[in-house]
């Protein structure tokens, strides 16, 4: 029972922590994914084994994936990436100009001014 209760801890806080944009939530996903996959396996669910030791790998490729250098870099380092409105460069000036495109073809269609 403690050991199961682990698990659920280490799942828990390594879904926090990921939330949180921190590479150490993935540490406790596999905590928590190994102690599951051990605990499925004592049992006889063969099948909760499998999915546990799926779990496992994904957290080990997710640690991999965010150490690599990269566009992700910071959020390798346990920093948040950058709001999403200056990954794309929205300024209210292109907001504006799409906004002032699209009602024109609304409400004029194709037809130009003369």
């Amino acid at each position: 029972m403690a050991l199961q209760c682990a698990a659920v801890v280490f799942g828990l806080g390594g879904n926090k922590l990921v939330n949180k944009k921190n590479i150490l939530g993935f540490y406790g996903w596999i905590i928590s994914s190994a102690v599951s996959a051990v605990l499925a396996y004592m049992t006889g669910l063969w099948l909760m084994t499998g999915l546990y030791l799926v779990y496992l790998y994904f957290s080990i490729d997710g640690i991999r994936e965010w150490s690599k250098p990269g566009p992700n870099a910071s959020t390798a380092a346990g920093h948040a990436p950058p709001p999403v409105a200056a990954r794309l460069q929205i300024t209210p000036g292109r907001v504006w100009a799409v906004l002032r495109q699209k009602t024109v073809a609304r409400f004029c269609g194709s037809r130009t001014a003369i």
